[in-house]
């Protein structure tokens, strides 16, 4: 290792962040501390934010699953429980409680709907944990956002009109100037 450089790397104890002998950045102590927050605020073991660092493709949301009959929070359990996690993951994972996406899930089971996972247009599931916004808002701000799509196209991608895509956007960026 080099002199005055500081070494870390995840693992599934957590950051560490080398011999203990160098000197540690403020700036990656503040990082700990904010990890260690998190972990604590969502209740998670180190080996679980490890897994939620470094297997996020896994989670990934194809934007096809939005382009169904299910709701879509319907859509996105549905598609989260096919991946084989848990109630209490997904409920983790986006901020909700367990038994809403136990509920969701057992509703979206009833409409016996087979999910489209073709997309090539792939959604981040931490889009979605942010409850200040619905699904649909949150998954239109970083198609509009991070893709650069156009409302129409994403209206045409998940099924839905463009004047409701519209509406929805409208009510994402409205709800986020008031945060």
């Amino acid at each position: 290792m080099k002199k005055g450089v500081n070494h870390y790397k995840l693992s599934k104890n957590g950051l560490d962040f080398g011999s203990g002998n160098i000197v540690l950045d403020k700036r990656l102590e503040n990082l700990k501390t904010k990890i260690n927050v998190f972990q604590q605020k969502n209740k998670l073991k180190k080996s679980e934010f490890y897994d939620l660092l470094t297997k996020p493709s896994e989670q990934d949301i194809p934007l096809s699953v939005f382009d169904c009959s299910l709701s879509p929070l319907e859509g996105v359990v549905c598609f989260l429980k096919n991946k084989r996690m848990t109630y209490s993951q997904i409920a983790k994972v986006l901020q909700r409680d367990d038994r809403t996406i136990w509920t969701t899930h057992q509703n979206g089971e009833k409409k016996k709907v087979s999910l489209d996972v073709s997309s090539n247009i792939i959604i981040p599931i931490d889009v979605f944990s942010d409850r200040t916004f619905s699904v649909l808002e949150s998954a239109t701000n970083y198609l509009v956002s991070k893709k650069g799509l156009k409302i129409k196209k994403i209206a045409e991608l998940v099924g839905k009109s463009p004047i409701t895509i519209s509406t929805v956007y409208q009510r994402y960026k409205k709800k986020n100037e008031k945060k």
